[in-house]
């Protein structure tokens, strides 16, 4: 699949068929799209879609599918790095990068840095075909579900085929009644600094020499590392990192930092039930009643410093770590000066003299309701050392300076992503039929359409005031109470948009015997002649669960109604000959995107 020109059409992959996406009928690309998930690849020259709404909705569609998709930036601008973060939630100053979504919530990004344009395609093959490979072990399953998380895992990929971890960037949204506020957590690992000149230069032409009229020495006798979040409007608040200071000069560090975080409010245990019905009874309750799920954040770092120390310093938004030579051996590679040419020496000069690295890690805290963009900065640099002599006719000149050298890379995120809201996001699925999901249409009304994550339309969440909202639009689901239609209308304090569940079943509290029903592909929450509500008995123990153990069938004489937190009664015999089994367009299931799903 792509978009734009191929950088060198005669080197396309031969296990690709190069079809343009931009014209393609909307229901072949659906179909495509449906494809195995590593059936294709999607190349993206986002500078021939920045002005195409269209194209970038099938590109974003294309990402959101799990499929990898080659990005090509080439110049950057303001406008296509706000462009290619909409897509993939992160942006910088790509060449050329492969973005993979490994699940709904962590993202995989590679670098491809120093390829020529033909040579790019044939790094990508065998990149995907390792992803391929991948593909084929069962992934850990995560700690738990349902916690508002995003993971950016940054690689870089040289043509040398070698694969470094550069950055891996965690935005978590934590929210509970008293407070609301997303951090951004940032671990290099490691992040390397070498001076471009280290060591001794002896010129002349005597052993060892250059030919060369220079004598020099060179030594690094301080290290920058630097991290930065920075925000609109918000001055973001570091909360957390490692390592800290340390002024011995030769020491091995190794830390883990573990911060906790917690969505929902106070309820969890008042239920029972395993760890997937609870978190299906958090999505199904309004956030301020919601279930509280804590989680563990752990980072580790270990490393060894050898004749540096280390000294970290916040200076609003950005903490530097310097690490500075020991004094005593700022003078390390001159062993003596002369009448002429200083007499130098590597002798004594250990690896860390040449080149650092450093895993570091900071936490910042931003507002949960800020939707903005955060730019990160993560830097690295070092103060060379520079002495040089060299004969002047019969005398001896020489220099002694400092070089300043630092360089940093930018990594922008979009903070508005249907993961990151307080509310868990969910697809509303019928249990009838193939099971379509809810889709809010272009003109305000609600259908039954064939269910997919990677569009916003089908995503909602439901809030404080048990009002559905819809993650593309905004609106909250309503009744029209004319007809019993259902439409999506501007979000306000009104019962005609506010929603109950009751085990699988989704009540109007405009009036509480309506309740949504499918009428083929439509919707409906008034019964017609096709449909009998009944008002079936809500399960005292959690009016979440299902009422007695047969339903959705009707009630037998030795049926109970289950209970997580202790014995199971057995209902009233007189509800075998009162209630009927429930008709299954009325019945309803939700498929949570969140991490681990």
């Amino acid at each position: 699949m792509i978009f734009g020109e191929l950088p060198d059409a005669q080197v396309a992959l031969p296990q690709y068929q190069a079809l343009s996406v931009v014209a393609m009928p909307e229901e072949e690309f659906r179909k495509r799209l449906a494809d195995d998930k590593f059936s294709s690849l999607a190349y993206l020259d986002i500078a021939s879609v920045k002005d195409d709404e269209a194209a970038i909705e099938k590109a974003m569609a294309i990402f959101r599918s799990g499929k990898p998709v080659l990005l090509k930036m080439g110049y950057q601008t303001t406008e296509l790095a706000k462009t290619v973060s909409s897509i993939f939630g992160i942006s910088s100053a790509f060449d050329y990068a492969l973005f993979h979504r490994v699940s709904h919530s962590e993202i995989n990004v590679y670098r491809l840095e120093g390829y020529q344009d033909e040579a790019v395609l044939e790094a990508v093959g065998l990149l995907v075909t390792e992803l391929q490979a991948q593909a084929g072990y069962p992934r850990e399953e995560g700690e738990f579900i349902g916690l508002p998380k995003l993971t950016y895992n940054i690689n870089l990929q040289s043509p040398n085929q070698e694969m470094t971890s550069v950055v891996n960037i965690d935005v978590i949204r934590s929210a509970e009644r008293s407070q609301d506020k997303k951090f951004v957590s940032i671990k290099t690992s490691p992040t390397t600094t070498r001076s471009t000149k280290n060591g001794i230069t002896i010129g002349g032409f005597g052993p060892g020499g250059s030919g060369e009229n220079l004598w020099g020495a060179y030594l690094p006798h301080a290290y920058r590392f630097t991290h930065q979040l920075t925000a609109e409007q918000i001055v973001p608040v570091l909360v957390n990192s490692a390592p800290a200071s340390d002024s011995r000069t030769d020491f091995n560090y190794s830390e883990t930092k573990t911060n906790g975080f917690s969505i929902g409010g106070t309820l969890g245990s008042e239920f029972g039930g395993t760890k997937a019905e609870n978190i299906t009874y958090a999505a199904k309750s309004p956030f301020n009643v919601n279930f509280g799920l804590s989680y563990s954040h752990s980072k580790t770092m270990s490393y060894a410093f050898q004749d540096y120390s280390l000294i970290a310093a916040q200076n609003g938004s950005k903490l530097t770590w310097n690490a500075p030579i020991d004094p005593k051996l700022k003078a390390v590679l001159v062993d003596r000066l002369t009448a002429g040419m200083p007499v130098l020496t590597e002798a004594r000069m250990t690896p860390m003299m040449r080149s650092a690295s450093l895993e570091s890690y900071t936490l910042w805290e931003l507002p949960g309701a800020y939707t903005g963009a955060a730019t990160i900065s993560i830097g690295g640099g070092y103060d060379l050392n520079r002495r040089e002599w060299w004969w002047d006719r019969t005398q001896v000149r020489s220099l002694h300076v400092t070089d300043v050298y630092d360089a940093a890379e930018q990594y922008t995120l979009d903070l508005n992503s249907p993961f990151l809201t307080r509310e868990m996001t969910v697809l509303i699925r019928s249990a009838d039929g193939v099971g379509k999901c809810m889709s809010e249409n272009a003109n305000s009304g609600v259908s039954l359409e064939a269910c997919a994550a990677s569009n916003t339309n089908q995503l909602w969440g439901l809030d404080s005031e048990n009002r559905y909202v819809n993650r593309a639009s905004n609106r909250c689901l309503s009744v029209r109470e004319t007809d019993g239609a259902l439409i999506t209308e501007s979000c306000a304090l009104d019962n005609r948009q506010q929603w109950e569940w009751q085990a699988d079943r989704i009540h109007s509290l405009y009036n509480r015997d309506w309740r949504l029903y499918a009428d083929n592909s439509r919707l409906k929450a008034i019964p017609d002649d096709s449909m009998h509500f009944q008002d079936t008995p809500k399960n005292v123990f959690n009016p979440l669960n299902i009422p007695w153990a047969s339903y959705p069938r009707a009630p037998s004489i030795h049926d109970v109604m289950p209970n997580h937190l202790g014995p199971s009664p057995q209902i009233s015999p007189e509800w075998v000959d009162r209630y009927q089994g429930v008709d299954t367009r009325q019945r309803w299931r939700i498929e949570i995107l969140r991490d681990g799903i």
